[in-house]
């Protein structure tokens, strides 16, 4: 069975749908252990390539979107659901397209759906209450905290690079390649 790919489906007692804003307790967490998110879709079935298993939610978590584009992101799409009367499947081209500022904030997560303790007391975020929902949780704002972490990753990697490229380390290659070291 090759991977399938739903934006509408029924998990936990409630109907999930691609584009809509939805809260939950993910008990597999590392920086967010009640992630607010919009559900792009389920990905379900095992991987051609490596044989795995797969049973995810991918979503954009909007803790980790910024704060400055987070309501403007949120004022958009409320509309663009209220024009289709939320039957809109959302993916991550669209994402990529049309807002570029969210693909860049590593917003995008996947949560496991199985076993079925992983996501616990779920609720379904009504679309005429979005925008209060997403500006009341200004608080919870983990882009800042995934740019420091990852511009740190970035810096240790350069002092690795440096480190093995450093004067000696080329004297020490070049003396042994041509035979004028000791």
């Amino acid at each position: 069975m090759a991977l399938k790919i739903s934006g509408n489906f029924k998990f936990k007692g409630i109907r999930w749908r691609s584009g809509l804003l939805y809260t939950f307790r993910y008990s597999n967490w590392f920086e967010d252990p009640e992630p607010m998110t919009i559900v792009l879709y389920k990905i379900t079935g095992i991987h051609p390539s490596t044989g795995h298993q797969w049973n995810l939610l991918q979503c954009i978590n909007m803790n980790y979107v910024p704060r400055h584009i987070r309501k403007n992101f949120i004022i958009n799409w409320k509309q663009t659901l209220e024009r289709n009367n939320g039957n809109v499947l959302l993916t991550w081209d669209e994402i990529k397209a049309k807002f570029p500022g969210i693909a860049k904030s590593n917003a995008i997560r996947r949560y496991q759906l199985k076993p079925q303790y992983m996501i616990s007391k779920p609720k379904a975020i009504p679309i005429d209450q979005m925008e209060e929902t997403i500006v009341s949780s200004w608080h919870k704002d983990f882009s800042k905290k995934m740019k420091m972490s990852l511009t740190r990753k970035y810096r240790q990697a350069q002092k690795k690079r440096k480190k093995r490229t450093d004067d000696k380390g080329i004297s020490k290659i070049l003396s042994t390649i041509f035979g004028r070291g000791k």
